[in-house]
């Protein structure tokens, strides 16, 4: 019996410290899950040219990033519209020259597809680029920006930067008339961007959703919210919204 006992103990005492490892492993592996923040999102784009030289180096661009995800590339205004159509992108780099449809068509119809949409003319014309922007109406404040084929990879990385973060990089107002550009800025001198975000506010929606929704950063969002409150004057949220409910933003 005394021999049985102390064979029993000796066993526990031998299967105790795997146990322990076995806890602390378990412990550990839910703090590092847990811990564990979602990937920041991408932002999706999708580019357009028939010259396969430029398109390689959009491929590049991208590739060099960690904020571009290149969804798809196109070579005609056809294709274009089926890519803007399956991938949903928050951006569109695309010639003003085309094989197949005009420049000022395909704005319109992409902007009509999908309204979110930010295109960028990639030109060798910049000024026959901003003719067709002035000529596209109310579709052509889907052109967020002109950038000349001269420019290189890290000034149209800069520039594509900017347009996801809500500017608008037009060398020149159109003419007057050509559009309805005069139209006043959102209420409360926020960009559209801020508007747009803070509607998703409104919504209940959190800055992780809206950043999945818009192909922004988290930061991003973060970074935009944070400057509409300080023009609405707001601490938090719940006063930004009272405030933009009051000024008429909602």
């Amino acid at each position: 019996m005394a021999r049985a006992g102390v064979s029993a103990e000796v066993r526990y005492d031998q299967l105790r410290p795997r146990f322990a490892v076995q806890r602390r492993f378990a412990a550990c592996r839910s703090t590092l899950t847990g811990a564990a923040e979602p990937a920041a999102p991408t932002t999706g784009l999708v580019a357009v040219d028939s010259h396969p030289i430029v398109l390689a180096g959009l491929r590049q661009l991208c590739a060099a990033t960690n904020w571009l995800h290149l969804a798809s590339v196109a070579a005609t205004g056809v294709e274009a519209i089926a890519a803007v159509g399956q991938n949903l992108p928050h951006l569109v780099v695309m010639d003003t020259r085309l094989p197949d449809l005009p420049a000022i068509d395909l704005i319109r119809r992409l902007r009509t597809l999908h309204p979110p949409l930010r295109i960028v003319l990639f030109t060798t014309d910049p000024a026959r680029a901003e003719q067709t922007v002035a000529a596209a109406g109310d579709a052509g404040e889907a052109v967020a920006a002109v950038v000349h084929k001269r420019t290189d990879l890290t000034g149209l990385a800069d520039a594509l930067r900017r347009v996801a973060d809500g500017e608008r990089l037009l060398p020149h107002d159109p003419a007057p008339g050509a559009r309805r550009s005069a139209r006043p800025r959102t209420p409360g001198a926020l960009t559209p961007r801020e508007h747009e975000i803070l509607r998703k506010v409104a919504a209940g929606k959190t800055n992780i959703e809206i950043a999945r929704e818009l192909g922004l950063a988290h930061n991003t969002i973060k970074t935009y919210f944070q400057r509409t409150l300080e023009k609405l004057g707001a601490r938090n949220r719940v006063e930004a919204l009272l405030r933009a409910d009051e000024k008429g933003l909602l």
